[in-house]
């Protein structure tokens, strides 16, 4: 994997209609001590500034980090339910999250992250969710 990466994530949410957020960003991506870290900047239409986003991937975890005009930090490990406080301008949600599915694929010039996910705050199911992600050098994000 090079350094210069394009990062397209998409997250969406299980129920009658399938809610659907995508990004998509230039990144930087960099393997330490056996773990992929990723970052790049968000830029939400309406929102002021970017929210820059970090993603570390480990053998048996995965972290999504944000901080700016919203702020989380969200741990996935498979069958594990973690905490997460949600921080936006309107206020902080604490939320729980069980990672049901946790699939990382590995190729010499992309990486593919599979996740599937239940909310909960307060002890009451919020959501099922799911994000894909795909890191791609930029000699083939740039093929796209």
């Amino acid at each position: 994997m090079t350094k210069n990466v394009i990062v397209i994530m998409e997250g969406f949410q299980f129920g009658e209609e399938k809610e659907r957020i995508a990004v998509k960003a230039d990144g930087i991506y960099q393997f330490r001590n056996g773990k992929h870290f990723i970052r790049y900047e968000e830029r939400i239409e309406g929102v002021e500034g970017a929210i820059k986003s970090r993603i570390k991937i480990a053998p048996d975890q995965i972290t999504i980090t944000k901080s700016g005009a919203a702020n989380t930090v969200m741990t996935f490990e498979l069958g594990k339910v973690t905490s997460a406080a949600y921080h936006t301008p309107y206020g902080s949600l604490p939320l729980q999250i069980k990672t049901r599915k946790m699939h990382v694929e590995e190729k010499e010039d992309e990486m593919m992250v599979n996740l599937d996910y239940t909310i909960t705050a307060n002890g009451e199911h919020l959501s099922d969710n799911g994000i894909k992600i795909k890191i791609l050098s930029l000699k083939t994000g740039k093929k796209l």
